[in-house]
């Protein structure tokens, strides 16, 4: 990772790197804030929640074990433990084949209608957003929400249609972009490994 080098270089006064992204203000333009901080995080009053990366993982992994659907109690599920890594250079969820397709699947049931399309999987109304759940990773043994408005992603905006912002990466790891990100203040913390 740069922030290592940029520090030993003297560039950074402090191995730490942060990032926080909105979802966007409006789906017309996609615009939305996006901050980057390199040095002592800017809360704005919040504490931050540390998560230890797993160790000896060169790209800053901790484990993901489990998702929960906020509006039905029994989807709790407990999955094979797996390294998750946030990245800001992607926009979608990626992870193993059988828990992505899971998800997928408990996410068509809240849609009026979809067709499939090679490389996006369903394509919905944006409008079914309204009725689509929160869902929650176990990401470093906490839990996270995901938000309709986060994972749903507009993919067209002449006939206002959607596409799941989650999809199939390989079956060693998670990688959570943006959809995972949005409204996250995410803190590489070098020093200290978390």
């Amino acid at each position: 990772m740069i922030v290592p080098i940029a520090y030993n270089e003297g560039i950074l006064s402090e191995p730490t790197f942060s990032i926080y992204l909105t979802s966007a203000v409006t789906e017309e333009d996609n615009t939305g804030d996006s901050y980057i901080d390199f040095g002592t995080p800017v809360l704005n009053g919040g504490t931050p929640l540390y998560i230890d990366v797993v160790d000896n993982d060169p790209w800053w992994s901790a484990t993901l074990n489990g998702i929960y659907f906020e509006d039905d109690p029994s989807t709790l599920y407990m999955i094979d433990a797996k390294p998750a890594l946030t990245d800001s250079g992607s926009s979608l969820i990626s992870g193993p084949y059988a828990e992505v397709m899971g998800i997928r699947k408990i996410l068509k049931t809240y849609l009026s209608t979809f067709y499939n399309v090679s490389g996006w999987g369903p394509i919905f109304p944006c409008s079914d957003r309204s009725n689509m759940p929160n869902f929650y990773l176990s990401y470093g043994d906490y839990w996270f929400q995901v938000r309709p408005e986060d994972y749903a992603v507009k993919i067209d905006w002449t006939y206002d249609e959607c596409a799941f912002g989650i999809d199939v990466y390989n079956d060693a790891h998670w990688i959570l972009g943006a959809s995972f990100m949005r409204g996250l203040y995410i803190v590489h913390d070098h020093t200290n490994m978390r």
